[in-house]
C-alpha cells in the first residue's frame, strides 16, 4: 500500500511556506511587495518594505539578496525573481504613477486610485523610556536606533566619522550606492529625534564608561561598531609599502573619492568586498586590474551579476589562483606577487571545497598594489582591558564581542548589547538591520513572542503568460563609460521592466482553499493540473499530520489509531478521501480553480499578521506594542 504524507496548513506551515520570506532576516513581506509593484501601487509597496528592513533605497542596491537562492522561481525557468531590484522599483516610483500608466484601481480598496495618500510621516512618539546609546552608526546600530526611537526612547549614536552608514559609507563604493541615500537615513533619524554625534570616537572624544547604564541617565548601551581591521594574508612581503587590506582601502578611497590609484592592482578574494575594490580601481585610473580567487567562481560570495560586471569592465578574474609572495624593489615598495595555482581537494569546515597548491604552477604579476581581501576583524581599542573584565564581556580571539543571548543580543553586562559587525564577524547589511530591531525589541521588553494571524487578502490577477516572462536585466551605463567613481553604474529598472520583473513571481503566499460541501470527487483538478501536483487519496492511505488526524478522528468517531489499524481488511476502505497538493511545484496558475464546475476550489492571498500598530515616521517604520 503506497502512503502519501500530507500537512493540514496552519500559520506556522503559512509562514514556512513563504521561502524567500523565510530566507530573509528581517522577515520582509516579500511576495505582497512585489504584488503591490504588479498593481502599480508602490507608495504602498515601498511602507511594506519599510516595514521590515527600513532602508529600501539602500538595500534596493546593496541587499545580498539571500532571499533570491530559495526562490521558486528557478524551478521554472532557472532564474530567481529580481526581488533586491523590484525593492529599489518601490523606491524610485514611490512618489508617483510613471507616465507610461494611467491610474490603477486599487482593488477591494472603496474605488480609490493612483498610489496610496502620503500620510505616512507622523509625529515621533515622546522620549519617555529613557535614555540609550549606540556606539557605531552602522546599518545594524541605525536599524536599532529607529526602532527604539519609535518605541519612545531617547536615542544618542555616538560615530567616529563625519557620516553615518559605517560600511554603507566607507565599505561600498557611491557607483554601487549614492551617498545622497546614506544622508537620507541620518536626516530620516534626526526627525524622529535620534541624536547623532559626529566625528566623536569613543575611546577618545568620549569616554566609554560615560555611555554605560546608570552613567548620564543611560538605560542601555548598544556597541554596534563594524569591522575594520583587515585579516593578515600570512605570506612573506605583507608589510611591503603597497599592500592595503581590502576594507582600509575601500575607506580611503571613499573617503578620498579623486584619489588616483596606480596603473597596476592585484585584489585578492572573491566576496562583495573584492568585487568592490577591483570595479573601483577601474574607475580611479588603474589600467590593468586583477582578481585572484583560490577557488572557483561557484564558490565566490559576489554574485553572478556583479562578477559580470567586473569582466565588462575589463576585469582579469583568475579563479583557482593564491598569492604566496608579494615582491619588493629596493625601495621596499611592491614590484610583483608571485602567484600559484590550485585545484579543488576534500570540502573544508565551512562545506566548500579546499583548495589544493599545484606543484611548479608558480608564475609572477608585475604589480604597484596588492589588495588582500579577504575578511576583517573589529578594533577595540576604545574598551580598554580592565573594563571588558570589569564587565564581564567574552572576547573572541577575532576581537568579536558575542552576546551571551543571541536572540536578545544582551551580553553578561546587565544593559549592554553587542550587534552586527561586532558581535559576529562581518554581516551582510540585511543581517545587520535584523540585529538592529531584535536588540531594540528586546530593549523595549514590551514583546516577548510576536504572535499572529493569517489575514486574506485581495486576489491577485496576473498576466496568463507570467511563466514565459523572464528575468529582466538591470540597465547599465556602457561598460567603457564606467570611469568615473562617483557616477551610479546599474540605472534601475524601467516602470515596464519593473512590470514585468514583478509578474514573473509565484506569490507563494497564494494558497488553494477546498470547500468539501461543494466537492463533487469529479477530479477535473487533478487532470488539468499542468505539472500534476495535485493528488486525491484515500484517507487510510494517508500518513497525515497532528491536524488532519485530529479531524478525520471527529468526523468518523474513533482515534486515528483505530480507524488505520482496521482499514486494511480486504474490501474495506474508510470512507472519505484526502485532497492534497505538492507547494513546492505549484506554479499559482489558477487552472484548477477555473476548470472545477462547483467552485469549490478558490484560491486565497494570505499573509501573516503581527499584532501591534505599525508606526510610520519619518519616513521610515516601525512598530509599537
Amino acid at each position: 500500500m503506497r502512503f502519501m504524507r500530507v500537512q493540514t496548513p496552519d500559520l506556522e506551515w503559512y509562514k514556512n511556506n513563504v521561502p524567500c520570506q523565510v530566507a530573509c532576516p528581517a522577515k520582509t513581506d516579500i511576495p505582497r511587495y512585489i504584488s503591490l509593484i504588479a498593481q502599480h501601487r508602490y507608495r504602498e509597496s515601498y511602507e511594506v518594505n519599510c516595514g521590515s528592513n527600513l532602508f529600501p533605497d539602500v538595500l534596493g542596491r546593496v541587499c545580498s539578496h539571500p532571499c533570491e537562492t530559495v526562490c521558486r522561481r528557478k524551478k521554472i525557468d532557472g532564474k530567481a525573481i529580481a526581488i533586491r531590484d523590484l525593492k529599489r522599483v518601490a523606491a524610485d516610483y514611490r512618489d508617483s504613477i510613471p507616465p507610461a500608466y494611467g491610474p490603477v484601481q486599487m482593488m477591494r480598496d472603496n474605488g480609490r486610485v493612483g498610489v496610496a495618500p502620503n500620510m505616512w510621516k507622523l509625529t515621533p512618539p515622546k522620549q519617555e523610556k529613557g535614555k540609550v546609546a549606540i556606539v557605531g552608526a552602522g546599518p545594524a546600530g541605525l536599524a536599532c536606533a529607529h526602532d527604539l526611537a519609535a518605541r519612545g526612547f531617547e536615542v544618542h549614536v555616538y560615530e567616529a566619522l563625519h557620516a553615518v552608514g559605517g560600511a554603507l559609507y566607507i565599505g561600498i563604493p557611491p557607483y554601487r550606492l549614492p551617498r545622497k541615500y546614506v544622508y537620507d537615513m541620518q536626516k530620516d533619524l534626526e526627525e524622529m529625534g535620534v541624536r547623532f554625534h559626529m566625528n566623536c570616537e569613543v575611546g577618545k572624544q568620549i569616554d566609554i564608561r560615560d555611555l554605560l547604564p546608570g552613567a548620564n541617565g543611560h538605560v542601555a548601551t548598544v556597541l554596534a561598531v563594524g569591522c575594520i581591521i583587515p585579516n593578515p594574508m600570512g605570506v612573506p612581503g605583507e608589510d611591503l609599502e603597497g599592500v592595503e587590506g581590502g576594507s582600509l582601502f575601500m575607506k580611503r578611497i571613499n573617503l578620498e573619492p579623486h584619489t588616483k590609484l596606480p596603473p597596476r592592482v592585484v585584489v585578492l578574494g572573491g566576496g562583495f568586498t573584492a568585487i568592490d575594490c577591483v570595479r573601483s580601481s577601474v574607475r580611479l585610473g588603474s589600467e590593468k586590474v586583477y582578481m585572484a580567487y583560490r577557488r572557483t567562481i561557484a564558490e565566490m560570495g559576489a554574485t553572478e551579476e556583479e562578477i559580470e560586471g567586473a569582466e565588462e569592465e575589463g576585469i582579469d578574474v583568475m579563479t583557482l589562483t593564491s598569492c604566496i609572495e608579494v615582491l619588493g624593489d629596493e625601495h621596499g615598495r611592491v614590484r610583483g606577487a608571485v602567484m600559484q595555482k590550485n585545484e579543488l581537494g576534500a570540502p573544508d569546515a565551512s562545506g566548500r571545497r579546499s583548495p589544493v597548491p599545484i606543484p611548479g604552477s608558480e608564475f609572477v604579476i608585475e604589480c604597484d598594489l596588492v589588495v588582500p581581501a579577504y575578511s576583517q576583524t573589529p578594533d577595540l581599542h576604545w574598551l580598554p582591558q580592565e573594563l571588558r573584565e570589569e564587565l564581564g564581556l567574552r572576547v573572541n580571539r577575532n576581537n568579536t564581542i558575542p552576546a551571551k543571548n543571541r536572540k536578545a543580543h544582551s551580553t553578561a553586562a546587565a544593559g549592554v548589547y553587542t550587534i552586527g559587525d561586532l558581535a559576529n564577524g562581518p554581516r551582510t547589511v540585511i543581517e545587520a538591520i535584523a540585529e538592529g530591531r531584535e536588540c531594540a525589541t528586546a530593549i523595549d521588553k514590551a514583546v516577548v513572542e510576536l504572535q499572529g494571524e493569517i489575514k486574506t487578502l485581495e486576489p491577485f490577477f496576473r498576466a496568463a503568460d507570467y511563466t514565459e516572462i523572464p528575468r529582466q536585466r538591470m540597465p547599465a551605463i556602457a561598460p567603457e563609460l564606467r570611469k568615473d567613481f562617483l557616477v551610479e553604474t546599474d540605472l534601475g529598472y524601467t516602470p515596464e521592466q519593473g512590470d514585468d520583473e514583478a509578474k514573473r513571481c509565484l506569490q507563494c503566499q497564494i494558497n488553494i482553499q477546498i470547500d468539501p460541501n461543494l466537492c463533487i470527487e469529479c477530479y477535473r483538478c487533478v487532470e488539468y493540473c499542468p505539472y500534476g501536483i495535485i493528488h486525491v487519496q484515500a484517507i487510510h492511505q494517508t500518513i497525515g499530520d497532528r491536524h488532519m488526524e485530529e479531524r478525520a478522528a471527529e468526523t468518523y468517531g474513533g482515534a486515528w489509531e483505530e480507524l488505520v489499524a482496521a482499514a486494511p481488511v480486504p474490501g474495506e476502505e474508510i470512507p472519505g478521501i484526502v485532497f492534497a497538493l505538492d507547494e513546492e511545484l505549484c506554479i499559482r496558475c489558477g487552472i484548477c480553480e477555473n476548470v472545477c464546475p462547483t467552485n469549490a476550489l478558490s484560491m486565497k492571498n494570505f499573509e501573516t499578521c503581527d499584532t501591534g500598530r505599525q508606526l510610520l515616521v519619518g519616513g521610515m517604520a516601525g512598530t509599537t506594542y
